[in-house]
């Protein structure tokens, strides 16, 4: 990559070149002032574009977890219960169902001992 000055008699060239490709801005003697800088300006922020965003940083595995840990730590839980906060059941079929009022006189609940 290189940024090269190419001076004429009635004009400077400046002509950026690297492997793939070449790129060239030309100043005449009678340009203003205004072109003139606003040329200057376009040639500065092309090479500067070239050297392309910085790196990223090394991705570290569990930073970001880490750092959301720290920010929002878990409850402190009560002894015998699991980390995630329920102790272990059956679900819905470890409930002792309930009789409607209006079907408590037609129907009777029978415990699994009582079969």
């Amino acid at each position: 990559m290189a940024l090269n000055l190419k001076v004429g008699k009635s004009a400077v060239t400046f002509e950026y070149t690297d492997d793939n490709m070449t790129a060239a801005w030309t100043v005449k003697a009678e340009d203003g002032q205004d072109k003139l800088l606003g040329t200057m300006r376009k040639v500065i922020a092309f090479v500067e574009d070239q050297d392309g965003p910085p790196a990223l940083s090394k991705r570290t595995p569990g930073a970001s977890l880490q750092a959301v840990r720290e920010v929002f730590p878990a409850p402190e839980l009560p002894p015998g219960v699991p980390a995630y906060g329920v102790p272990p059941t059956n679900g819905w079929a470890g409930a002792v169902p309930e009789i409607p009022e209006d079907r408590r006189a037609d129907w009777e609940y029978m415990p699994k001992e009582g079969e």
